[in-house]
């Protein structure tokens, strides 16, 4: 099981979307399952406690600021932390 974030819903439009995307980021990037999870639990949380369904990029930067701490991913360093997030943010709020 993993750790929920208490948080008030406002508009449950993406959850599932931002969820799967960030754990298999995660996952994909050499984290563990269960910091991948982490990591998609805050996303989507952040994402449920706004209304739309994209986050900003700042907000995605510090959810991955706090997923990849410099010795929270042993694959990547500190400095490689800021090149993920860079790209999970281009992810995460890229308008199609």
């Amino acid at each position: 099981m993993f750790r929920q974030f208490p948080i008030k819903a406002l508009d449950a439009n993406g959850a599932g979307d931002m969820f799967a995307g960030a754990f298999l980021y995660g996952v994909s990037r050499g984290m563990a399952a269960a910091q991948a999870a982490k990591l998609a639990n805050k996303a989507a949380a952040a994402v449920v406690s706004q209304y739309g369904n994209r986050l900003t990029t700042a907000r995605v930067q510090g959810l991955l600021a706090e997923a990849l701490a410099p010795d929270a991913c042993p694959r990547y360093g500190a400095s490689a932390a800021r090149c993920l997030a860079h790209s999970f943010t281009m992810i995460c709020t890229k308008s199609w």
